[in-house]
C-alpha cells in the first residue's frame, strides 16, 4: 500500500488537521501506518493526516472529497485508485464552523497519476 501515491491539483486552500495549506499541487500517499495519509506539496513541504480506512472497494474514481462551509474547505475523504476510502476526523475549527453555519456543501477534486 505504501506505494500507492496520487497527486491533485487543489484550486483552493483548505484545512485539515487544523493547519491551512495553499492553492497547488499535491501528492496524496498511502503510508505503511495503517490510516496515515501524507500530503507534499510540489516543495516537499509535507504533513501527515490521521484518518480511518473506510472502504476498500474495487478501484475507481480517486478524488479527494472537501466539505465547504462558505470559503473554508475541510478535508472529509481520500479515495485512491486501489480502491481504498479513507475518512478523515472533524478538526475543532471544523467542528465550530459546522455549530456556526449547519450546512456544508460537498467538493470533489480528482486525483490522477
Amino acid at each position: 500500500a505504501q506505494d500507492q501515491k496520487e497527486k491533485a491539483n487543489f484550486p483552493f486552500a483548505f484545512q485539515t488537521s487544523d493547519r491551512t495549506l495553499s492553492v497547488g499541487e499535491y501528492t496524496v500517499q498511502e503510508t505503511s501506518s495503517r490510516g496515515v495519509l501524507k500530503l507534499s506539496d510540489s516543495e516537499g513541504h509535507a504533513i501527515f493526516v490521521s484518518s480511518y480506512l473506510a472502504d476498500t472497494g474495487a478501484p475507481a474514481n480517486p478524488r479527494l472529497i472537501f466539505r465547504a462551509y462558505g470559503n473554508e474547505h475541510m478535508l472529509s475523504q481520500v479515495w485512491m485508485d486501489n480502491g481504498s476510502g479513507y475518512s478523515v476526523a472533524e478538526s475543532a475549527a471544523e467542528k465550530n464552523l459546522r455549530r456556526q453555519l449547519k450546512i456544508a456543501t460537498l467538493i470533489s477534486v480528482p486525483l490522477h497519476r
